[in-house]
């Protein structure tokens, strides 16, 4: 019998699916307009699939359904915050909240089943998934704005160009190093566990240990692009940790409801990474602090 073939390791899939993910990201964070939005919004499709999944709300695609039209109204979201930078967001997210007490009504009046906790369900997903993801177009506007109020400025040279944004990169590095100090310093290091009842694994010192290497990567990226000269050093150090904190907040609620819905992933499109929520739950709670820190700090 011939050698059994080996099949690559947990870790091996892991950084081969993770790195061209993570350098397209970025690739589209920090050039990318219109290709930017189309991420955002497959990446937001992705999220929602998972969503009713988790939530008991859907398990299958219904190509004509209820949550087809949430999906579109999240999209609409999405756009409208993309072409439409410097206009108030509330009234589309209350359209979106009146789509969703309509279908729900109608559904209730077809089944009579109770509508109160899938109404609820839905407008969380809404606001977790298309909400937080439209601050990454609203931090760009941001930038656009000071930048044309003088507000910004970076350091010329051949890796800085006038075309590339800077702030949405905050808070990707922000919930990148506090994931990648963490799961290194948790796992020599940690001996206390931080939340036994939601995630096991999670200890102490991982929190520590992560707030510490966000801080860090926010300070150097700072310091290369010259942030550190318009902002102190210690507001970008302090945004830092509690950025990574937050990117931990955003990691122990997804494994909450995971843990409520008796899943290990939120799915599988990112294979060992597992779903797109597992990769983007810290994320989500990153980008909106960081909007909050660059209104308030410049």
């Amino acid at each position: 019998m011939g050698a059994e073939k080996k099949k690559p390791s947990s870790l091996a899939t892991r950084f081969a699916v993770g790195i061209p993910f993570g350098t397209l990201c970025v690739g589209l964070l920090v050039f990318g307009d219109f290709s930017l939005l189309i991420l955002v919004m497959a990446i937001t499709m992705f999220s929602l699939r998972e969503w009713w999944r988790l939530t008991g709300l859907e398990s299958t695609w219904k190509p004509i359904s209820r949550f087809r039209l949430i999906d579109i109204g999240c999209l609409f979201i999405l756009w409208y915050t993309w072409a439409v930078p410097d206009s108030d967001k509330l009234h589309i997210v209350g359209i979106v909240l009146v789509i969703i007490f309509i279908v729900n009504l109608l559904d209730k009046n077809a089944s009579k089943k109770t509508i109160l906790e899938d109404m609820g369900k839905m407008t969380l997903g809404v606001v977790y998934i298309a909400g937080f993801l439209s601050f990454i177009m609203q931090l760009r506007a941001l930038e656009d704005i000071y930048w044309a109020e003088g507000l910004l400025s970076v350091k010329q040279s051949a890796q800085w160009t006038a075309n590339m944004h800077y702030l949405p990169m905050f808070a990707f590095l922000a919930s990148l190093g506090y994931d990648t100090s963490a799961y290194f310093s948790g796992k020599f290091f940690g001996r206390h566990q931080l939340a036994p009842n939601i995630s096991p694994r999670k200890s102490v010192m991982g929190l520590i240990g992560g707030m510490f290497g966000a801080a860090f990567c926010v300070w150097m990226y700072s310091n290369m692009i010259g942030m550190d000269s318009i902002i102190p050093v210690w507001e970008l150090i302090l945004f830092g940790a509690i950025g990574g904190a937050v990117s931990q907040v955003g990691d122990l609620t997804m494994s909450a409801v995971k843990r409520e819905a008796h899943l290990k992933d939120s799915g599988h499109i990112l294979l060992a990474h597992g779903g797109m929520l597992d990769r983007i739950d810290g994320f989500l709670f990153t980008v909106p602090v960081t909007y909050l820190f660059f209104l308030i700090a410049l």
